[in-house]
């Protein structure tokens, strides 16, 4: 079955899901009544050229996961269904057991985790340092290596017995080096690490997306940026936020100027008509929707004349027509998206003018039925999925772009919205996960 191309920044996009998740497989906790200054101090050890920075308050992530702790140490680590958010069916019971026995000797307080020159880390204050040390040594054969007041061993650094620090590559000299990193050689001369320590969200992010688009081949970079200059004006960052609840995880972003101010958004963006997305009806397993006006359409083909050329002729006069809502409710599942979706129904919304074209296409693809401006598409066996159109609708009131996928791994089901909400003149992208 022939697949759709994925975009190139798909690679990209997954750089923060994987790495939040390798952090918190590593410890979670919760965080004292100091943590904004607790946050400075490790702001003060992350280099100024890291990539990506995220962190918050511990304490808020066991607590929204339903978890417990006393006296700044962790009593229960909360729900399951909270740890799904990253993929909880791929993480082994070894390393589930070894995050747990980590995180008992973790102090309540701040954490921050970072990616410098290729490289994760993770740093927080210790509870427990002895207590570390054995976990450690039942894992990892060999001796601790001590560099002036830093111990290493394995992916684990401690220093003065007070923090800890976590990584794939950690060295004394490494560790070393960002302990003695002064205001302006670290993340605390960001004018945006103020606005991350003052924050009521449980974590929050800040990403170069220079560093972003380095992660992608090189054939692939020029592309990706020239995508985000369509996009956005002048985008330089993104910055978000993440909070937890019993059954996953909500998190959003959004592109900054260099300057800190959203990016702001260049192509008209016309919110959803989640009327004629709810009318779609039945269940399913994947909701797709879009808010397209007349003057999108006009901006989408001058922009092929200023390339070069404009549209091929077949192209431009089927979107020619398009105002108003697009959207698919689906019986496709999994991870992947296909050019034939299984049983669906869909709705296309037009100004009603010069039709033909976009009608013979639709016309070769599945059954359409024209209601006023509208064409209704059906094909096959539908109605039985996992969400409820109706209230999925519901939750893409107000946004330009939605996109509810339900995916299945054995018995297990991961529940994902994906929404791009018109704000401050930009996008903001919200992402819920669920079980």
């Amino acid at each position: 079955m022939a697949k759709l191309s994925i975009s190139p920044m798909r690679p990209a996009v997954r750089l923060l899901p994987a790495m939040i998740a390798a952090m918190l497989t590593l410890v979670i906790t919760s965080c004292s009544s100091g943590v904004k200054e607790d946050l400075n101090a490790l702001y003060n050890n992350v280099p100024s050229e890291a990539a990506v920075v995220v962190s918050g308050d511990l304490a808020k992530i066991v607590d929204q996961c339903g978890g417990k702790v006393k006296d700044e140490r962790i009593i229960t680590f909360g729900t399951e269904g909270s740890l799904s958010t990253f993929g909880k069916g791929k993480l082994s019971a070894t390393t589930l057991d070894e995050f747990q026995k980590v995180a008992v000797n973790v102090k309540a307080g701040a954490f921050a985790g970072f990616v410098y020159k290729g490289e994760t880390y993770l740093t927080c204050m210790l509870a427990d340092a002895e207590g570390l040390r054995s976990v450690v040594d039942a894992k990892t054969p060999g001796q601790w290596e001590k560099t002036g007041n830093v111990e290493c061993k394995g992916d684990y650094a401690i220093v003065d017995n007070d923090r800890l620090w976590v990584g794939d590559a950690l060295t004394g000299p490494k560790v070393l080096e960002m302990m003695q990193l002064s205001e302006a050689q670290s993340f605390l001369s960001c004018p945006y690490s103020s606005e991350m320590a003052g924050s009521d969200s449980a974590a929050t992010i800040w990403m170069s997306l220079d560093a972003l688009y380095s992660t992608l081949p090189f054939s692939q970079q020029a592309q990706v940026r020239m995508a985000s200059s369509m996009l956005f004006d002048s985008p330089k960052f993104l910055t978000g936020t993440l909070d937890f609840n019993k059954q996953g995880c909500e998190l959003t972003l959004m592109p900054m100027m260099s300057d800190y101010k959203a990016a702001k958004c260049v192509i008209d963006v016309e919110k959803i008509d989640v009327k004629k997305v709810a009318a779609l009806g039945g269940n399913a397993n994947m909701v797709l929707a879009m808010g397209v006006s007349q003057k999108l359409v006009k901006q989408i083909q001058d922009l092929g004349k200023s390339m070069g050329g404009a549209l091929p002729m077949g192209m431009s006069s089927m979107i020619s027509p398009l105002d108003g809502t697009i959207a698919m409710a689906s019986q496709e599942e999994g991870r992947e998206f296909s050019a034939s979706p299984g049983g669906y129904r869909a709705v296309v919304s037009t100004n009603g003018e010069q039709n033909a074209a976009l009608g013979q296409i639709l016309e070769g693809l599945a059954t359409v039925k024209i209601e006023g401006n509208d064409f209704h598409l059906s094909e096959g066996s539908y109605g039985d999925g996992v969400f409820d159109v109706a209230e999925i609708a519901k939750k893409m009131d107000g946004a330009w772009l939605g996109a509810a996928v339900a995916q299945k791994e054995g018995q297990k089901e991961e529940k994902v919205l994906m929404l791009l909400v018109p704000s401050e003149g930009s996008l903001r992208l919200k992402v819920s996960v669920w079980d």
